[in-house]
């Protein structure tokens, strides 16, 4: 089984994630600023605001 960088799998589950739920149109962020927000734990108190 290759091995796939856990890193690498995240950003691109966030991606997924991103281009789903229409992040940049809905929110006007980017997809830097979205991962940002994620990793600082902000974006789900930004999703209820």
């Amino acid at each position: 089984m290759p091995f796939i960088d856990p890193d690498i799998e995240r950003l691109d589950k966030l991606e997924r994630y991103f281009n789903y739920f229409d992040v940049e149109n809905r929110y006007g962020i980017n997809f830097k600023e979205f991962v940002r927000r994620v990793e600082v734990g902000t974006w789900v108190a930004y999703l209820a605001s």
